[in-house]
């Protein structure tokens, strides 16, 4: 088929003005003390967690230099950190900070309620059009684009255990380089949890998104009172939606209700996303040790938090 040249220039036209009004939306998101792509990069650290300059050079289309100086800029505000690779300390990655993560927050609520404001004009017919347009034209023109999920965190249910194990073997694999034999650990442990689970003092939360498992949370009572938190994932398209946030307070919320004194988990100490998460809703370091694990030299960390007089976390 033919493409006519009309309606070439017609996609041509639209190209030009969505970057012109791409720009002007930025522009209403100043105020912050940073420019525009310092914006992209602080609100692609808080999706991806923990990124290094290559993946955001390449995700962002930042010549690296460039994106050097914005990121030492980052740094200089205290809204980035860079930590070494522990695979490889030759490499450096960035994590956000806790003011980061509020002010990425800010920018994201922001321009949640830029869209929506031009959006709320449109009928349920009309927005229905705009949203299966926006699908169809991004993936004949090659963007990752996907219809819109509805994303639940809910009690788990029978299946559910199966997924937590093949996500944590999948994911921890890819990212972290353990072998299989993290998987079986996991997959025994999970197999045992789910035995003897009891409602009363037991809980287990998962993310659902389009029908398939991508995020889990587990307390486990270990005595009266005391419980550990365990097998806290994310799938990583779902990172930086603020789910690992929600889990978090459903878990720490059911031990307070359950009146724990004390809850504790075990980490290792390359999750600084996570680490940072635990952090601010008041866990504190208490152990750590370094040995042979899973196919790799691990240093393990041992986190607790006192539910004694401890306040929530804001948020």
């Amino acid at each position: 088929m033919e493409i006519n040249r009309d309606t070439i220039r017609l996609v041509r036209t639209f190209n030009r003005q969505m970057i012109r009004n791409l720009r002007l939306l930025n522009r209403e998101l100043s105020g912050t003390g940073l420019n525009a792509i310092q914006r992209d990069i602080l609100c692609e650290i808080a999706r991806a967690g923990v990124t290094s300059p290559r993946d955001l050079a390449t995700s962002l289309l930042i010549d690296k230099g460039f994106l050097s100086r914005n990121l030492k800029a980052l740094e200089q505000r205290h809204l980035v950190n860079r930590v070494r690779n522990k695979r490889d300390n030759r490499r450096c990655e960035f994590v956000i900070t806790e003011a980061g993560e509020r002010l990425a927050g800010e920018l994201d609520d922001r321009a949640n309620r830029q869209i929506a404001e031009r959006l709320q004009s449109l009928k349920p017919s009309e927005l229905t059009k705009v949203v299966s347009g926006l699908g169809t034209y991004g993936r004949t023109m090659g963007l990752q684009i996907e219809p819109p999920r509805s994303v639940t965190i809910r009690p788990h249910r029978i299946g559910d255990g199966g997924y937590v194990i093949f996500l944590h073997g999948i994911l921890y694999s890819e990212e972290y380089g353990l072998d299989s034999s993290f998987e079986a650990q996991v997959g025994q442990e999970i197999t045992e949890f789910l035995s003897q689970f009891d409602p009363q003092w037991d809980g287990f939360w998962v993310v659902e998104a389009g029908g398939r498992v991508v995020g889990a949370i587990v307390i486990f009572h270990r005595s009266r009172e005391s419980a550990q938190l365990r097998w806290f994932i994310v799938c990583p398209p779902y990172r930086g939606l603020g789910l690992g946030r929600k889990l978090m307070t459903c878990a720490i919320d059911f031990c307070r209700a359950k009146r724990y004194k004390k809850v504790f988990l075990w980490t290792f100490d390359e999750l600084h996303a996570a680490m940072h998460l635990y952090r601010s809703f008041g866990f504190r370091r208490t152990e750590a040790k370094t040995h042979p694990c899973w196919g790799r030299n691990l240093t393990e960390e041992r986190y607790d938090l006192d539910l004694q007089g401890a306040a929530p976390p804001p948020g």
